[in-house]
């Protein structure tokens, strides 16, 4: 038997965390990024827990700057979207960001988002197996409530190479499987194209 396979991409916190375990957070942008149906080819492809797994979909959740917010943000953030969605079994759900006082944009309603597919997908018997990337533990509750359906659902996590602790979405107790990324599967998966410096039809 084959078990169906949905991997659930929170982008930002994995971008993010890649930065921070593999890069110096102050360098370029490009610099974390990855492409979502590499990752999930990678972690379908592995023999651990379980061989005979199909990838279903890959599906990532992430806040974009309105080009209001930010002209040169949101034209980066289309041209990478368009990337991903060119891809087979890839389905990529954005919300805009929200301006806080002072001018900072934080990401608004994405972890609800993911956390609320996550559960109706399981209800409606769209997966086997759900892979959430990311280190949230807001998604804490929905991870239970699926398990509670029967489904299976593991994590995957960023491995750090340089002695740092290392990081995982945790429910609680309950043995979840965590898909540990090092820095060799890091590098099979990033991406490095310069969204921001994409001339239109580049």
């Amino acid at each position: 038997m084959t078990d169906r396979v949905v991997l659930f991409v929170d982008y930002q916190n994995v971008y993010s965390s890649a930065r921070r375990v593999f890069h110096d957070s102050r360098g370029p942008g490009r610099l974390g990024q990855i492409w979502p149906l590499a990752v999930g080819n990678l972690l379908c492809a592995r023999t651990q827990p379980t061989a005979g797994r199909r990838l279903e979909q890959v599906r990532v959740y992430r806040g974009v700057p309105s080009s209001a917010q930010s002209r040169t943000g949101y034209a980066a953030a289309r041209r990478q979207i368009a990337a991903w969605r060119d891809a087979p079994h890839v389905e990529v759900l954005t919300h805009t960001l929200q301006r806080l006082p002072g001018g900072a944009l934080r990401e608004k309603r994405v972890d609800v988002h993911l956390a609320a597919d996550l559960v109706d997908r399981a209800h409606r018997g769209l997966f086997d197996i759900a892979i959430v990337f990311s280190l949230d533990s807001d998604f804490k509750p929905a991870i239970e409530i699926v398990r509670d359906l029967g489904v299976i659902v593991e994590v995957a996590a960023w491995r750090p190479s340089r002695g740092e602790p290392n990081r995982r979405l945790s429910d609680g107790g309950m043995d979840l499987w965590c898909h540990w990324l090092d820095a060799d599967d890091y590098r099979r998966v990033r991406d490095t194209v310069s969204y921001a410096q994409l001339q239109p039809g580049s």
